[in-house]
């Protein structure tokens, strides 16, 4: 008796999609052959003309001309027989394929929420033949009309960049011919098209907290009522932000919904120093609500959960004393809104104030 021939290891795999153009596959066995029973039949049952041969450890089959493209074929795995007369114990059968040409698998946009002004990156199953006349088979359009795109190819990625802006809010749609073609000259199954749309919104950073973190507000509209969200002025009241940050998305989402004589500005937060640290007070320890002007302002003051001791200069050294509640002084002053909602959270409660 003597043991079995077992496969170690093979260029082909149960499964696998062959992209390129190969001429041979090879299989290496647990010992040194003497013969090899390997075979490749196609989609119609047919044997694949090809040739076998066996050095050392490796068998090898010669294809005696490229296969077809975009077929499932077999590899048959019949026998190995080693030196010492040892056999494969059974038959190994790899279904394969081969590819057709570039397919998209997928794009860094969706149907809407896409930048004016950045780059689209779409995603092929294969790497691509990189030349100057990839760009001809891409074309950005808005209501019919062509864009002017820069076109970068790199690998299994296009990269699509308008060259001006898109604009707020503009339906535009991007497609692929079928002429895109593979690292190995093959083509025919690229054609592909995505309608989408830019962010309905433009983002201003209005001013920078005390350790020079941005305060950025969010504007959608037009009209001329203006109507401004505020959030996160404690930092440690969390779920303010999170509520805005959705009313972003539901807005964005949903640009009908607003009323042609609204402005609708969101500033998620105020304090970013304090959001960042979870703590109710800025990166000076000063309650920003309390830093307002008041008729009744003062700079010492009773803090919740605090048992009536008043926190030295918690309401700042005067009023306006902070960077973040100047900022957003300035900015109400400048903006005139009809209406300011400005949320605070505690527990589960909710209530108007």
């Amino acid at each position: 008796t003597t043991d079995p021939v077992n496969i170690v290891a093979a260029s082909f795999e149960n499964g696998k999609v062959i992209y390129d153009i190969p001429k041979e596959f090879t299989v290496e066995a647990s010992k040194e052959l003497t013969s090899a029973d390997i075979s490749l039949v196609g989609p119609d049952g047919k044997q694949i003309a090809s040739k076998v041969t066996v050095s050392g450890l490796k068998a090898t089959i010669t294809l005696d001309k490229p296969l077809e493209r975009r077929i499932k074929f077999k590899v048959l795995v019949n026998d190995l027989v080693a030196s010492d007369k040892g056999v494969l114990l059974a038959p190994a059968t790899y279904d394969m394929s081969t590819s057709g040409g570039p397919k998209v698998k997928g794009a860094s946009i969706g149907s809407k929420s896409v930048s004016p002004s950045g780059t689209i990156k779409i995603n092929f199953d294969q790497a691509l033949k990189i030349d100057s006349t990839i760009s001809k088979h891409v074309s950005v359009t808005i209501q019919g009309k062509p864009v002017v795109t820069e076109v970068i190819a790199s690998g299994s990625t296009i990269s699509v960049r308008p060259v001006t802006s898109l604009g707020l809010c503009t339906p535009f749609t991007i497609k692929i011919d079928s002429g895109v073609t593979s690292l190995y000259d093959i083509s025919g199954d690229s054609a592909w098209q995505i309608n989408s749309r830019t962010i309905c919104y433009s983002i201003s950073t209005i001013g920078y907290s005390v350790k020079g973190r941005p305060i950025n507000a969010w504007t959608f509209g037009s009209g001329a009522k203006k109507i401004l969200f505020v959030g996160g002025t404690h930092g440690d009241e969390r779920s303010t932000k999170y509520l805005l940050d959705e009313w972003i998305k539901e807005l964005d989402n949903n640009p009908s919904k607003i009323a042609a004589d609204k402005t609708i500005i969101i500033i998620p937060t105020v304090n970013p120093d304090g959001f960042t640290a979870n703590n109710r007070l800025n990166a000076n320890n000063v309650d920003l609500n309390r830093n307002f002007p008041a008729n009744d302002w003062k700079s010492n003051v009773t803090m919740p959960g605090g048992n009536g001791t008043p926190v030295v200069n918690g309401a700042g050294a005067s009023p306006l004393s902070e960077p973040e509640s100047r900022i957003l002084s300035s900015y109400v002053l400048s903006v005139r809104p009809t209406l300011v909602l400005t949320y605070h959270s505690v527990a589960s409660v909710a209530s108007g104030n």
